[in-house]
C-alpha cells in the first residue's frame, strides 16, 4: 500500500480534451451543407442583371489612361517651354548689359582699335 500513494501517475494517462458524441459522424455533412450554401451564394450574386457601368468599365478605363497619358504629356511639355523661356531670359538680360568693352568699341569704333594695335606710335601724343 505504501508504494502505491508514492508512485506518481504518468503524464499521458488522462484525456483532458474530450470531442462531443457524434462530432466527426456529423462532420461530413455539415461541411457539405456549407460549401452548398457558399455556391449557391455565388451563383446568386452572379445571376444578378450588371448594370450599364460593368459594360462601360473598359472604356472608361481606356478614358481615364488617356487623360493621365495626355496630363504628363502637357507637363513635360511645360518644363520644357519653361526651361527654355528661362534661358531666353537670361540670355536676353546678358545682351541688354553694356559692359565697358562694348562702351569703348561703340565710342571709338573698330577701325580705330585695329589701327591702335597696328600702329600704336601714331595715337602717342
Amino acid at each position: 500500500m505504501i508504494q502505491e500513494k508514492t508512485i506518481l501517475k504518468e503524464p499521458g494517462d488522462k484525456a483532458i480534451f474530450s470531442v462531443p458524441e457524434g462530432y466527426f459522424e456529423e462532420l461530413s455533412a455539415r461541411m457539405d451543407g456549407l460549401i452548398d450554401q457558399t455556391e449557391q451564394s455565388k451563383h446568386s450574386s452572379t445571376n444578378r442583371v450588371p448594370g450599364k457601368l460593368v459594360h462601360m468599365r473598359p472604356l472608361l478605363y481606356m478614358a481615364a489612361s488617356l487623360v493621365v497619358v495626355l496630363f504628363c504629356i502637357g507637363t513635360v511639355l511645360k518644363l520644357k517651354s519653361n526651361q527654355s523661356d528661362s534661358t531666353k531670359l537670361t540670355e536676353n538680360s546678358v545682351s541688354t548689359q553694356q559692359t565697358a568693352e562694348d562702351y569703348l568699341i561703340n565710342q571709338v569704333g573698330t577701325y580705330r582699335i585695329s589701327e591702335y594695335y597696328v600702329d600704336p606710335e601714331q595715337y602717342d601724343e
